[in-house]
């Protein structure tokens, strides 16, 4: 288990900088890890705003309950009470919202002991977390050969890949993963992660000499990019120096984002949600954007990720939080000492997953080919290189299916989008257990608000959950505990009823006699609703799923052959 420095360290005073290790959690607020008493006592004057914060109190409520006032994210209508989604920000998502998946699962598909080859489809990937999970989760005696072919139409999200895997595969596993984890997920980088990459990944990268069969290598595993050329340029115009932009002014460009004035009460809508003692980590990380633990220094960490500030804003939308791209049970079962510190086990969990996932790249036997493209042209054999693979065991889609409009000139429909990807899927013959999988969320949505009343919980059983407002406290549009139900009533919804609506509506019912394939009844990869309560869940669950950016109405399906 990898231990943290003692958290006895000043931000005003850089001659205070305790070098042990951490090893006992403040008892009040378990945010913090100290080496002893002595350190915590002479660190008390800095911890104890933290510490003392009115927001880690059950007592807390937001400003706009305090000032009696509605909230700004509410609309009062004649008929009706509309609550704002709308998303503030770049529109970059850089960060996964959904827990990664293992997209083999071997031993419930073609079994724990299976040698055979293997290839996956990753059609919309996003970032790479599936493909973390997918090799970390491989049996040790696996040794056929598996390859990944792995496309995004959005340059950044290629372009930011390469450069986390050219660091998997260029450089020690140990320097690796926190290489890695702070590419993927830290707004700021210290200068040693960028000695690193200059020194190893980028002498790596100008090798490349643009043949179409050129890649990278590293003892079994090989790493391809369509349009190298192009991606080979991005990287060294991004990283030869640096970003461009000063720390101050990137730092301000962020928080302009994240924690903007004219934001509050959606930012307090969210920490309401959580646990108290979840709020202060959510906000330290909107506030310096490092992915470390509550108590860690960020002095060091004063250069702007190039793949993050390639222009002159904030790519992404306030709400983006890597805690959402991974388990958060598995995320809470870090060993972490100081419980509260969801950052800090969210640092260890996925360094640990990167950890693993360089280790096993060291003998397994892997291809990795990344693509930059749109679908159709992705899966046009005029236009795929010879050596790519046309046939695969896992074809995961993401949401290129998720349609709420079908038939119009911006989309070609979930069965026609399926009817692409159908082409590419092992015979049955090959592998019975070859599968497509697809999520489903805006269409889930959409018929859900179809659907109306038909959907709601009885109230008694969210009341269970949240409590009833009592008398005299604010009218119901200025009580956060009024929101709190809201929130908690979408969780409870069934949402059986509008994705029956929207299989009827995407004729599915004809997918078996179209395309031959079949919605699978029971699920060998990732459960239909990973996120939604069970019948009668625990206030421990529910309060999971409410401080989650999740509500339960996430679906996935998983579709194989039947003939």
């Amino acid at each position: 288990m990898e231990s943290f420095r003692c958290a006895n360290w000043s931000p005003t005073d850089t001659g205070v900088a305790c070098s042990e290790q951490g090893s006992k959690a403040c008892s009040r607020c378990s945010l913090v890890l100290y080496c002893g008493k002595e350190c915590q006592t002479a660190h008390w004057p800095v911890h104890k705003s933290d510490c003392n914060s009115n927001i880690r109190k059950s007592t807390w409520r937001p400003a706009w309950e305090r000032e009696n006032r509605r909230p700004t994210f509410v609309a009062h209508l004649s008929t009706e009470v509309k609550i704002d989604g709308s998303v503030y920000g770049g529109r970059q998502n850089l960060f996964s919202e959904f827990p990664a998946i293992d997209l083999l699962r071997l031993k419930d598909n073609e079994g724990q002991n299976t040698t055979r080859d293997l290839s996956i489809l990753l059609a919309a990937t996003g970032d790479l977390r599936n493909l973390v999970e997918t090799i970390v989760n491989l049996p040790d005696s696996y040794n056929g050969r598996i390859s990944f072919d792995i496309n995004d139409r959005n340059r950044t999200v290629v372009t930011r890949n390469l450069i986390i895997l050219l660091a998997a595969f260029n450089l020690p596993p140990e320097v690796a993963s926190t290489v890695m984890l702070h590419l993927w997920y830290s707004a700021f980088l210290p200068e040693w992660v960028m000695t690193c990459i200059k020194d190893k990944v980028l002498p790596a990268l100008q090798d490349f000499n643009g043949n179409s069969g050129d890649g990278w290598s590293y003892k079994n595993a090989t790493l391809r990019a369509d349009s190298s050329v192009k991606i080979k340029k991005r990287v060294l115009s991004q990283f030869s120096g640096n970003s461009g932009i000063p720390f101050g002014e990137a730092s301000t460009l962020r928080k302009a984002v994240t924690l903007a004035p004219c934001r509050q009460d959606y930012t307090h809508r969210t920490l309401f949600h959580l646990s108290p003692s979840w709020r202060l980590p959510l906000l330290k990380f909107r506030l310096d954007g490092v992915l470390l633990p509550f108590g860690a220094s960020r002095e060091n960490f004063q250069i702007p990720n190039p793949t993050f500030f390639g222009g002159k804003s904030w790519p992404m939308a306030e709400h983006a939080d890597p805690l959402a791209g991974w388990d958060l049970n598995e995320v809470l079962q870090s060993g972490h000492k100081a419980r509260n510190d969801t950052y800090g086990h969210l640092y260890l969990h996925v360094r640990q997953k990167f950890l693993k996932f360089c280790q096993i790249i060291s003998t397994l036997k892997l291809n990795i080919r990344l693509f930059e493209t749109e679908l159709e042209k992705f899966l046009d054999p005029r236009e795929a290189p010879k050596d790519n693979v046309r046939s695969y065991d896992r074809i995961e889609i993401g949401s290129l299916a998720d349609s709420v409009h079908f038939g119009t000139e911006h989309t070609i429909g979930p069965l026609n989008t399926l009817g692409y990807f159908n082409l590419v899927l092992k015979p049955k013959a090959e592998n019975p257990h070859a599968a497509i999988l697809m999520f489903l969320l805006r269409a889930i949505r959409d018929k859900a608000r179809q659907a109306g009343d038909r959907i709601l919980p009885p109230k008694q059983k969210v009341l269970q959950f949240v409590p009833a407002r009592q008398a005299g406290s604010p009218p119901a549009l200025n009580n956060a505990d009024f929101f709190k139900f809201v929130d908690a009533t979408n969780m409870f919804k069934d949402f059986d009823i509008p994705f029956n609506m929207f299989i009827e509506a995407a004729m599915f019912g004809d997918i078996e006699a179209l395309l031959g394939l079949g919605i699978k009844s029971n699920h060998t990869i990732v459960p239909k609703w990973p996120m939604r309560l069970k019948k009668e869940p625990t206030q421990h669950e529910f309060d999971m799923l409410l401080g989650s950016r999740h509500e339960g109405s996430e679906r996935y399906v998983e579709l194989i052959r039947t003939r």
